[in-house]
């Protein structure tokens, strides 16, 4: 009889994530052989350095699609996923221009080791120029052509990798568990912090939510590695 690849045991972790506890779905993800691989990626590729090359650039050139820029310079892009009309949307926040080549970074580890998710990544580079952030991430947020189609939204910045953002006294949410159980999982004990800045949009807009840090010096192996962990979580891993 054939070996099963382990990984197509999370087959069903996109049906099953309601059913099952955060912690119970962060373990089989972490003990894959593929998402290992994905981490041993990140270690191996990431350096910490500036990417040259605006964002577009750099979407274009991690393979993703549809790359798009608005009226304030924010650039969007998609990783798709196994259902086309649902999204979990990764932005990288104003105030760490470290977040969108660390992200890229975690889309090429993803494809490095074939790592599909049922969910698309609807990946948001917010523009450095934009006069108000919170505005800019509002009009995306409802007006963008997959508007109607993000089920879930992870903000990256510049925190400590320990800290976890979300909405006031939803610290129970599974979103938000996520988040703090791979804080835990990565052997740090989480902090978490009532939304601010620009993660407050989606929650005016009732679209589950968490926002992770990368580091707060400087976006860490860890700190990608976590959010990696905390998305395949929420988007379901084909």
């Amino acid at each position: 009889m054939k070996s099963i690849d382990p990984f197509l045991i999370l087959l069903l972790l996109g049906s099953l994530a309601i059913a099952q506890s955060p912690d119970i779905l962060l373990g089989r993800i972490m003990g894959n052989r593929k998402f290992i691989d994905a981490r041993q990626y990140i270690e191996a590729h990431y350096k910490g350095t500036p990417i040259e090359g605006a964002a577009a650039t750099q979407m274009k050139s991690a393979g993703l699609e549809g790359v798009k820029s608005d009226r304030w310079g924010n650039v969007s892009a998609i990783r798709k996923g196994s259902q086309d009309d649902e999204f979990v949307a990764i932005i990288s926040n104003v105030h760490a221009p470290e977040a969108q080549p660390a992200m890229m970074t975690l889309v090429k580890a993803l494809d490095s080791v074939g790592i599909a998710t049922k969910s698309g990544l609807l990946f948001i580079a917010m523009s450095p120029e934009a006069d108000n952030a919170g505005e800019a991430v509002s009009e995306f947020l409802e007006q963008n052509p997959y508007r109607q189609h993000v089920r879930a939204c992870v903000v990256v910045d510049s925190s400590g990798e320990e800290t976890v953002f979300g909405p006031p006294n939803s610290i129970g949410s599974t979103i938000v568990q996520y988040g703090l159980q791979s804080v835990t999982a990565y052997g740090m004990e989480p902090n978490y912090e009532p939304a601010q800045g620009i993660l407050t949009i989606p929650i005016k807009l009732r679209i589950p939510c968490v926002g992770l840090g990368l580091g707060a010096d400087k976006a860490s192996v860890k700190g990608i590695e976590l959010v990696m962990t905390t998305v395949l979580a929420i988007a379901g891993v084909q």
